[in-house]
């Protein structure tokens, strides 16, 4: 599923953790400030949800992804 499909019936104030499997964080905040072009290029993995303690107990979903291939 492309990062954009899942995200789409997501409020826009859902805080996300984004990562590429064995890779450095590429995105956390709200949903609804991930810019298209950045969803467009990513696949879900893998994802749940987690509440981040450190900062206020905010909850939200963390996902793995992989970079969609060009042909």
């Amino acid at each position: 599923m492309t990062l954009t499909d899942f995200l789409q019936p997501l409020d826009l104030d859902t805080h996300i953790r984004m990562a590429e499997a064995d890779a450095d964080l590429i995105y956390f905040g709200p949903a609804g400030d991930l810019p298209l072009p950045v969803m467009q290029q990513y696949e879900v993995i893998e994802c749940w949800s987690e509440c981040y303690p450190s900062i206020g107990g905010i909850c939200g979903i963390s996902i793995i992804v992989t970079k969609i291939k060009e042909d």
